[in-house]
């Protein structure tokens, strides 16, 4: 939300210049009115925000308020649209710098953060209380905890200061709302990035397939829920583009001519093609080299080989595959033809022997 005082004195406007005019991406609301409280309980005291430019979303929202303006009461309103959010500050806990179990608890409680978890939980409950198609009551009271949810976010984040954590039982010890199905998709998604599975589960794609079969979508009146299904179906319907390179003729005027090929000059047409190579060739060299590797196959041999020659400590399997990425190719060829070499000569070796 930017604000701006488009009734500011010329003389505010020149301060403004003279203290601000070095900074870029700011924006700046008046210190008192209740604008960061109702942007998910930020504060005055240089929060990071997000702003969206995109035009639909940003008319969405200026709809909803220009029709609820002479309606105070309206579900709509600015007096109930957007909650004004409190965040309580708790007193924070004083802590012995001796003491080696309090350091842990510290390093601990920073490192072991559940806005991830609190925020998933709100997902699930903004689901509903926001879809128009649910029971009233329902959404009045997941509206609530949604509400809730979000102070606690920002008691979970102000706990790694404070070392006070909120308890969370209430919300995340026992599962009293159902995952919402772009919760389920999303997980699925990540694990098919990150995770490998086992021989004798069903691959990522069987999963992803699975979920679309079990969930009868013409049920799902929500929009968030729904954008997993649409965007299948986008995939399904859309064409393919097909390129259609347009013609010489069409793209130089001496192509126009019907013998302009026997024309051209076969030397300069050689020397041409060589440069045109040794371009692409040089461009494949950037591209490889620019290109980290995903699949960091023999990772857990090259560690045990490390281990094996004491070198755990020196090298990273990390950094061995960036200096495996930054060679060139006729490097790597020449290292290739080598191993190969050696792999043979064992083998002749062997034969020899027996």
């Amino acid at each position: 939300m930017e604000i701006s005082s488009y009734d500011a004195r010329k003389e505010k406007l020149q301060m403004r210049h003279f203290y601000f005019r070095h900074l870029t991406d700011l924006v700046m609301v008046d210190s008192t009115m209740l604008a960061a409280e109702r942007l998910g309980g930020a504060d005055y005291d240089g929060d990071m925000i997000k702003t969206i430019a995109d035009p639909i979303l940003n008319e969405c929202v200026r709809r909803n308020y220009e029709a609820s303006r002479s309606a105070a009461d309206d579900a709509l309103s600015n007096e109930v649209n957007i909650p004004l959010l409190m965040i309580p500050s708790a007193e924070p806990l004083i802590r012995n710098s001796d003491d080696w179990e309090a350091r842990f608890e510290v390093v601990r409680g920073t490192f072991s953060s559940r806005v991830g978890q609190i925020c998933n939980a709100a997902l699930d409950r903004s689901v509903i209380a926001y879809n128009e198609n649910s029971d009233v009551q329902e959404r009045r009271r997941f509206r609530e905890e949604t509400e809730v949810l979000a102070i606690l976010t920002g008691l979970e984040i102000d706990s790694a200061k404070s070392g006070i954590r909120p308890d969370l039982d209430e919300y995340l010890k026992e599962r009293r709302v159902e995952r919402t199905p772009f919760l389920q998709y999303k997980n699925l998604v990540e694990e098919a990035e990150e995770t490998r599975r086992a021989w004798h589960e069903p691959t990522h794609q069987q999963r992803i397939k699975a979920f679309f079969k079990r969930i009868n979508w013409d049920k799902v009146d929500s929009n968030l829920e729904r954008m997993p299904y649409l965007a299948l179906q986008l995939e399904k319907h859309t064409p393919t583009i097909k390129a259609k390179p347009a013609k010489d003729r069409e793209l130089f005027t001496f192509a126009q001519e019907p013998d302009w090929k026997e024309r051209l000059d076969q030397e300069l047409l050689e020397r041409i093609s060589a440069l045109l190579s040794d371009y692409e060739g040089c461009l494949s060299r950037i591209r490889v080299c620019r290109v980290e590797p995903k699949e960091k196959k023999r990772k857990s041999d090259i560690e045990r080989i490390l281990f094996a020659r004491g070198q755990e400590e020196l090298w990273d399997t990390d950094e061995l595959y960036a200096q495996l990425g930054s060679l060139p190719p006729e490097r790597v060829a020449a290292i290739w033809a080598a191993l190969d070499i050696r792999v043979l000569f064992q083998e002749l070796l062997v034969d020899i022997v027996s």
